[in-house]
């Protein structure tokens, strides 16, 4: 029952299904579903996994040169929590990766602010809220870490009295939030599926 808000399965968690989509059988209350079916639905958990281990590597080459990319990759490797659930139709794998994501590029945004990184962060956060529904977490975290790194501008122009360099840091804050926000805005199903209303 997708309409319920505490139901368990994601809108990501039909990618396990794309592997076995032609052999679904959608009559069938089972839907066809084999051992063989969903040993192969699980390749795109596996895929994803690659995928974190791939962004896990190049951002702490980033960070900390190649040795550090490598003991990072290891680590997660073989961790255990990634060893258990990088073989599983759950959607915590994802929510790992899509997390590291949003961690990933909200970092190159505030590294560099432009259209690009903002548009990739606004976009793997929206991706983050059909993993899992924690994820809703992230928009106070990303807004205090916000808040944290211009707090000491923020009061100067306070302190000073400056007061349009304070309203510029607001208007930009305001309007990258409503960007955030917007990739992540779900419409209702009646409006998505007119027919359904």
């Amino acid at each position: 029952d997708s309409d319920r808000f505490d139901d368990s399965k994601m809108p990501v968690s039909a990618l396990n299904a794309l592997v076995v989509l032609g052999e679904l059988d959608a009559d069938d209350p089972n839907m066809n579903l084999d051992a063989g079916k969903i040993q192969r639905a699980r390749l795109v958990t596996v895929f994803c996994s690659l995928v974190l281990a791939l962004l896990i590597y190049c951002w702490a080459r980033k960070l900390y040169g190649l040795c550090g990319s490598m003991l990072s990759l290891t680590t997660y490797a073989f961790a255990p929590n990634i060893l258990a659930h990088s073989r599983l139709n759950t959607t915590d794998l994802y929510a790992a990766l899509s997390l590291t994501l949003v961690l990933y590029t909200f970092w190159r945004f505030g590294a560099k602010e432009n259209l690009k990184w903002g548009s990739a962060c606004a976009l793997s956060l929206g991706f983050a809220q059909i993993a899992k529904y924690s994820s809703v977490f992230l928009f106070p975290i990303l807004g205090a870490v916000v808040l944290i790194q211009n707090w000491k501008a923020l009061h100067h122009s306070y302190a000073e009295k400056y007061w349009p360099a304070a309203g510029q840091m607001v208007v930009r804050f305001a309007a990258w939030a409503s960007v955030f926000v917007g990739a992540t805005i779900h419409l209702p199903n009646n409006l998505t599926h007119p027919s359904r209303s």
